[in-house]
C-alpha cells in the first residue's frame, strides 16, 4: 500500500536516508522512518540543492521557509531565468546538528509512505 500525504504530516524523527534521486527538475529523498517504513519526499520544480555532511545520520526534522537566502542564491546561479519562480527552501536536519544537512529549493513537495520494508 502507498499513502501519499502532505509534507507536514510526516515525521523525520529517527529516520535515515537510504537514497537520493536527482533528475532534471525534481529530486526524491528516500528514507526509512522510525517504524521501518520506506518513505519518499518528492520535491517538484527544483531550482537548487545543497548537501553538507554524510547521508547516514538519523534525521530530526524539516523546516520550510519561503524567505531563506538560499532561494536568492539559486535564482542568481540560474542566471536570472527563474526570478519569477515562487518556491520554498526545504531544510532537512540531522539529530547531530542545528545546521541543515540538505537544502532544496523547489516549488512544491509531498511525502509518500510505502509498505513495510
Amino acid at each position: 500500500m502507498i499513502i501519499s500525504t502532505i509534507l507536514g504530516e510526516i515525521s523525520l524523527a529517527d529516520a535515515h536516508i537510504s537514497r537520493i534521486v536527482l533528475e532534471h527538475d525534481y529530486i526524491v529523498v528516500e528514507f526509512v522512518d522510525w517504524k521501518e517504513r520506506a518513505c519518499s519526499l518528492v520535491f517538484n520544480e527544483m531550482l537548487g540543492m545543497e548537501l553538507c555532511g554524510p547521508l547516514h545520520p538519523d534525521l530530526s526534522h524539516i523546516i520550510v521557509d519561503e524567505h531563506d537566502s538560499f532561494i536568492a542564491k539559486c535564482r542568481h546561479v540560474a542566471d536570472g531565468n527563474m526570478k519569477e519562480l515562487a518556491g520554498n527552501c526545504f531544510s532537512i536536519y540531522s539529530v547531530d546538528s542545528n545546521v541543515p544537512m540538505i537544502k532544496i529549493v523547489a516549488r512544491t513537495a509531498h511525502a509518500t509512505v510505502h509498505d513495510q520494508l
